[in-house]
């Protein structure tokens, strides 16, 4: 078996970021809404009347473009990527951290996603194609310490790399049959 190595990913869920979905769909309703009140109270022929129906179209306009585009556009990355796990046959090596095969158990793999795999559907503002950082590997050390690593898979058979480590810990005990449903969704 060949050593394989990946890009870990380590997610920053703390910070928030404004999608193209929310921006475009929270200004078009802001100008509905400001449209409807100063016509209501002050008139169509207002200048907060006109200048919210400019802005409205003009969202609704740039919403367009984003529909195009965001079937062709990745997603925010929401962290960064930095290290390196690697899957040998005698166990894994987070950066310079070696943990034996037989010195660990219970792992467990979610591999279900690649750079470039389409997350969503039609009428989505947002960018549609994922960064392939949805992937994990978690086991226990022979001390009991959990360990769980999120790690960028490039392409749709990349995960195809890891089956003989998988295999070889299967083999040993480390991991459950159960395990196979993660691997291709």
């Amino acid at each position: 078996m060949e050593d394989v190595s990946l890009e870990i990913f380590i997610p920053n869920d703390k910070q928030f970021y404004f999608t193209p979905n929310i921006v475009i769909i929270s200004i078009f309703a802001i100008s509905l809404l400001v449209c409807s009140l100063s016509e209501k109270y002050l008139g169509a022929n207002s200048i907060l009347y006109n200048f919210f129906v400019i802005i409205g179209v003009f969202d609704l306009l740039v919403g367009i473009v984003f529909l195009f585009l965001s079937g062709f556009l990745h997603k925010h990355l929401n962290g960064e990527l930095d290290g390196e796990i690697t899957f040998k046959k005698s166990g894994i090596t987070i950066d310079d951290r070696e943990f034996e095969l037989k010195a660990i158990n219970d792992i467990e793999f979610n591999l279900s996603d690649y750079y470039g795999y389409r997350t969503t559907t039609r009428g989505n503002f947002s960018p549609t194609l994922s960064q392939g950082v949805d992937n994990y590997v978690k086991f226990t050390t022979g001390d009991g310490e959990p360990y769980g690593i999120y790690f960028q898979l490039q392409n749709k058979d990349h995960y195809k790399d890891l089956l003989p480590f998988i295999n070889e810990a299967k083999s040993r005990g480390k991991m459950s049959d159960s395990q196979r449903g993660n691997f291709w969704s």
